[in-house]
């Protein structure tokens, strides 16, 4: 079951929800942590401008297949997207219609800035290069009821005279200004030699593969240094690729070396039926962190 519906069952959607007079009624049918899916029912001539889904960053092959499947069903713009907390108003940015690039959440909003610092400080980094996402403007909150040291990790004064705040996520703007989502700082992998490997460079890469559903990277354990981590794969087939197991680790494994450096290289592949969620519907990293032996790899 993905939330409401069975896999490859076939659906008659007006069966999905009831119809009222003169209301908007709504049932989720999917919602996991690479896709949430919501049917509608309306009058005839009435209409919804938006539905917003919240939830983790969506990779690069999740967006395409849904872009794919909304152009086959004659609709013109791609999935629009938007990166944001509650601390700083919801929103900080948007893409949607034309100004959108796929792997991005768009542009800053009106008055919001977005820039990339190194982690904890307040040291600007270039063009590109990847750090912790801080954002700055009238939105942001003014602190935390009570949580004078909570405020304080969050929202820190810079030397340019503002108030940013620290968002604990890692990306990188491009020279267009769009932003680009990694993960969290605390998903940041760190090998025994200082390199950070970054776990959706290798989610993006790995769900392509047309096999491939769903995918997370999480560390693991370095067997030959006394500190350090390295990357894991978790992998969840379509169903109809689940029997071509090793076939698709060594595809996996070749696209990888093709598209990633060394040091990004995964250690282990591991497939799931399903990967483990939250109870606010987002990948639960540190489960799958413990399902990891050292058989594994």
């Amino acid at each position: 079951m993905y939330k409401n519906i069975e896999k490859q069952k076939v659906l008659h959607m007006a069966e999905q929800v009831d119809y009222q007079d003169g209301q908007i009624i709504s049932r989720t049918l999917v919602q996991n942590s690479k896709l949430s899916m919501t049917l509608f029912a309306f009058e005839k001539d009435e209409e919804i401008s938006t539905h917003a889904a919240g939830g983790d960053a969506i990779t690069v092959g999740a967006e395409q297949s849904v872009n794919d499947f909304l152009a086959a069903h004659g609709v013109e713009y791609g999935l629009a997207k938007g990166y944001g907390m509650t601390e700083v108003s919801s929103a900080a940015t948007a893409a949607s219609g034309l100004a959108n690039k796929v792997g991005s959440v768009g542009i800053p909003l009106v008055n919001t800035l977005v820039s990339v610092f190194e982690p904890g400080t307040d040291t600007e980094l270039p063009i590109g290069e990847r750090g912790e996402l801080c954002i700055s403007g009238p939105a942001i909150m003014k602190g935390y009821y009570g949580k004078p040291a909570e405020t304080a990790a969050l929202l820190r004064h810079h030397s340019d005279g503002r108030v940013w705040a620290h968002t604990g996520d890692v990306g990188y703007m491009d020279e267009d200004g769009f932003v680009f989502l990694d993960s969290r700082i605390k998903r940041l992998i760190i090998r025994h030699d200082g390199f950070k490997v970054f776990p959706s460079m290798i989610e993006n890469v790995i769900s392509r593969h047309p096999a491939v559903h769903q995918c997370s990277v999480v560390g693991c354990t370095d067997k030959d240094h006394v500190q350090g981590r390295l990357p894991f794969v978790y992998v969840v087939l379509n169903p109809a690729a689940d029997h071509k197991k090793r076939q698709i680790v060594r595809e996996l494994q070749q696209i990888c070396k093709e598209e990633l450096p060394e040091y990004v290289q995964p250690v282990g592949y591991k497939f799931l039926d399903e990967l483990p969620l939250t109870p606010i519907g987002k990948v639960d990293y540190r489960k799958l962190e413990e399902k990891i032996t050292s058989r594994d790899y």
